[in-house]
């Protein structure tokens, strides 16, 4: 008989929402519930910026959500656990009564199972889904590896072309979430701050708002210290390229103009 994979780290998931973090007692008269909104992607696409403008917005309270990014389904093993999911990650989301909140952790629509298990958790809460030029993406992501610590191998290599596959994880978001999805671009996002921060509250059922700070993205990487392999951005274009027409169709927001990878001029 298989046994059950260990509760240990979901159980310890539910009692670190409970905890005291930062300095910041959560008072005890908060609610928690399923989140509100949930980030799903991509990796290094301007994602903790645009986390931080929603956390302005007076109708946004995350103050008592432990991180940005939970990562609460990247443990497949934990996942039979279904029946339990719902009620454990509600748990990570306490706010005033009449507050919105959630979280925005970057690997969710990369790996297979984790929207899925999302969909299951928190199946009202809209979804962003921020995108990137692919290449661009790439290069960011394998520097960014490579600044923590992670040794530069094949293996890297080969999930950030993965991570930059962008068709198959906006598929599997719209598939399951439908018209929940708001796929935004950060080259959009970084020239029209404002209107695309506009477009984001209108997605999510929040007020007008001009947030007092609008600083460029953050954590997207400078370009100067590592560079892609010629035959690696080529293999990223050519898929790129190939699910062009398709991805654009899905997402007719999308500039692709603006993404130089696919040589498509203005």
């Amino acid at each position: 008989m298989t046994s059950r994979p260990p509760r240990m780290a979901l159980h310890a998931r539910v009692r670190r929402a409970l905890r005291t973090g930062g300095g910041f007692q959560v008072p005890p008269d908060w609610e928690a519930g399923a989140p509100d909104f949930v980030g799903v992607g991509v990796q290094k696409a301007g994602t903790s910026w645009w986390y931080a403008l929603l956390a302005e917005h007076p109708e946004v309270d995350v103050r008592a959500v432990a991180h940005k990014e939970l990562h609460f389904f990247d443990d497949a093993a934990a996942l039979d656990l279904a029946e339990e999911l719902p009620s454990a990650y509600a748990q990570e989301f306490r706010r005033p009564r009449g507050k919105r909140c959630g979280e925005w952790t970057p690997r969710y629509c990369f790996d297979p199972w984790s929207l899925d298990a999302l969909h299951g958790a928190a199946p009202g809460a809209a979804v962003l889904l921020a995108l990137r030029d692919p290449v661009a993406r790439c290069r960011s992501g394998v520097e960014h590896a490579i600044r923590r610590g992670t040794v530069l191998s094949a293996a890297l290599i080969t999930e950030h072309i993965q991570r930059s596959d962008y068709l198959p994880q906006v598929a599997r978001a719209q598939d399951l979430f439908g018209d929940a999805v708001l796929v935004l671009q950060l080259e959009r996002m970084a020239e029209d701050t404002r209107g695309e921060y506009r477009r984001t509250l209108q997605h999510l059922g929040l007020s007008p708002f001009d947030p007092p700070s609008r600083d460029q993205p953050r954590n997207v990487g400078s370009g100067d210290r590592w560079q892609l392999p010629v035959p690696v951005a080529r293999a990223i274009q050519r898929r790129a390229v190939a699910d062009a027409d398709e991805l654009a169709a899905r997402c007719p927001a999308l500039d692709l103009t603006r993404w130089p990878s696919l040589g498509r001029s203005k």
